[in-house]
């Protein structure tokens, strides 16, 4: 969340799953959240990740990331 001051993910965490990940970072409406903070440390784990903004006490972020997450849910399957 954007309060936190450390990442709780190791390096390239994301980079262990066979699937799209999104990053999302919640508490953004906070008056101690640090939007670009949070990202750079989202970042060191989800190094090509979509990362969203989020607040659900004001919504701000919620149809961007409900979108993300219905776009991966109807992407054609992929074959190995």
């Amino acid at each position: 969340d954007a309060v936190r001051r450390r990442n709780y993910f190791p390096p390239g965490f994301a980079l262990g799953f066979p699937v799209p990940v999104i990053g999302a970072i919640t508490k953004i409406d906070h008056p101690d959240a640090d939007a670009g903070n949070a990202i750079r440390l989202l970042r060191q784990s989800l190094p090509e990740a979509d990362i969203v903004l989020t607040s659900s006490a004001t919504g701000e972020g919620i149809a961007a990331l409900r979108d993300k997450l219905q776009s991966l849910i109807h992407q054609p399957k992929k074959h190995k």
